[in-house]
């Protein structure tokens, strides 16, 4: 019976959630997405005009030229994307064509049924797929190099987390000896403080279709993360 009773108590047991990098990988789809919808509802609203994603991201790739340093990064933000922003570039190519191919105006002539009106139409209609395509491929591309930015600075989240963390360990162990007790609420507190911050700003970062130098971004927020982090190491209470 007890056998069984243990049995039953672990099958009913419901699986642990697994967060790791399918989390990482549903969030930069979704900040992808959520970029070209902000893209094109600036279209629609006449916000800004259709070149808008071609200038934020030639803005960007003249950013990655001016870095003249990139070799030097431990993981470069233009390596990585060269060849995955060339295949876009020739899948925008292809469709372009295939699009000029299936909407091509008919030669006119005295037995064309196609009236002016009806060959505008197309027209209008080939432009705005085109564009269409455009914006959902210039928008990807901004998006793989403010990602390619990040991961190329992660190594200074580390070097500036590090130092910070051990100081908040050094205050964690310097109130256990001196007999101060912490709850789990600041801790609570601190830790998922932490963590919305940070995947806020790194959300808000990547979907929004606007030039910012990454360095103005990424180190302010990898700063009030390590503070973040000092916090977490002070209040952690199960120290030994």
């Amino acid at each position: 019976m007890a056998v069984n009773q243990k049995t039953t108590n672990q099958q009913s047991t419901p699986p642990a959630k697994k967060v790791g990098y399918k989390w990482v990988i549903h969030t930069v789809l979704v900040c992808l997405l959520l970029s070209i919808l902000i893209e094109f509802g600036g279209v629609l609203t006449g916000t800004w005009g259709s070149d808008h994603s071609k200038n934020t991201t030639d803005e960007y790739l003249q950013q990655l030229k001016m870095d003249t340093h990139g070799e030097k990064f431990l993981i470069s933000p233009a390596s990585a994307l060269n060849g995955f922003i060339g295949g876009l570039g020739k899948i925008g190519l292809t469709m372009d064509d295939f699009l000029f191919e299936q909407t091509a105006l008919p030669a006119a002539s005295d037995e064309d049924n196609f009236t002016d009106r009806g060959k505008r139409r197309i027209k209008e209609l080939q432009n705005h797929l085109s564009t269409g395509i455009n914006i959902v491929t210039l928008s990807t591309i901004c998006v793989l190099i403010k990602l390619g930015y990040f991961l190329s600075m992660l190594p200074l989240l580390l070097i500036t987390i590090s130092p910070i963390f051990h100081c908040g360990w050094i205050e964690r162990l310097d109130r256990k000896y001196r007999g101060v007790r912490d709850s789990d609420f600041k801790l609570d507190m601190a830790v998922n403080g932490t963590k919305l911050f940070f995947a806020g700003s790194v959300s808000l970062y990547l979907f929004l279709p606007i030039f910012v130098n990454p360095v103005f971004v990424l180190i302010p927020l990898f700063t009030c993360v390590a503070v973040g982090s000092y916090f977490v190491a002070a209040h952690f209470v199960k120290y030994v």
